[in-house]
């Protein structure tokens, strides 16, 4: 049982070996350097795309309450 324990371990060893070299060549992350570069260029692009939705939904939101008092004031001006 001992030995079917160590073969297992080490079978499990060299197939995260593999794994990680995969992912550093697919990913060209190979360092903790590239690792925090591709990590911060992701957080910029987020930022950006959160700045562009936010943007839109000010301008939704905004005509829409520029429509509902335009509505109300219409309304409160024909009594």
């Amino acid at each position: 049982m001992q030995s079917n324990a160590s073969r297992n371990a080490q079978v499990a060893k060299e197939g995260a070996q593999y794994l990680l070299e995969e992912a550093k060549q697919r990913t060209d992350i190979h360092s903790r350097g590239d690792l925090q570069k591709a990590a911060g260029d992701a957080m910029k692009l987020a930022t950006e795309c959160l700045k562009e939705f936010m943007a839109g939904y000010r301008e939704g939101r905004d005509r829409e309450i520029d429509k509902m008092l335009n509505e109300y004031f219409q309304e409160n001006d024909s009594s």
